[in-house]
């Protein structure tokens, strides 16, 4: 169950989060100081976001990914991770994150985080279907990175 709930949180696309730091060699240069206990909590809580996101969006494609050659070995289509146990731990991922973007002490890491969630959540409901809007929403998700970032 462990590993199956690990699959589902897709621990491997926290790569993507690079793009926090982006702004970091800007604003050093620029003198800002860095305070890592804070970068750190932002960071995770922006990661243990993302993966909650994923979570509800397996949640909302099961039926479609158990059609999928490709897709029908993720937990919650395979019937590895059950789909309350599956809404169980999205919200244990989401809560966690949005208490360690809070606790990271800047108000702009926590909107970014609510922000990243609302686009994503619209994005997984209803607008991946919408073309040229799915592409932004999308994008939007390395923008907001670099921003949290740049508030970090």
């Amino acid at each position: 169950m462990i590993f199956a709930l690990a699959r589902l949180a897709r621990l491997h696309h926290w790569v993507k989060n690079v793009f926090v730091l982006v702004p970091l060699p800007f604003a050093m240069v620029a003198g800002a100081r860095i305070d890592l206990p804070s970068f750190l909590l932002g960071l995770l809580g922006f990661s243990l976001v993302s993966s909650a996101v994923y979570v509800v969006n397996d949640i909302l494609d099961a039926e479609a990914d158990r059609l999928s050659q490709k897709k029908r070995s993720r937990p919650i289509a395979s019937g590895a991770v059950s789909v309350p146990t599956a809404i169980a731990f999205a919200g244990m991922l989401a809560a966690g994150g949005l208490s360690a973007a809070w606790a990271s002490g800047h108000a702009r890491v926590l909107i970014l985080t609510l922000i990243y969630v609302a686009s994503n959540l619209a994005y997984s409901m209803r607008l991946k279907h919408v073309p040229l809007v799915d592409v932004f929403l999308l994008a939007s998700g390395y923008v907001i990175r670099v921003l949290l970032g740049c508030a970090l």
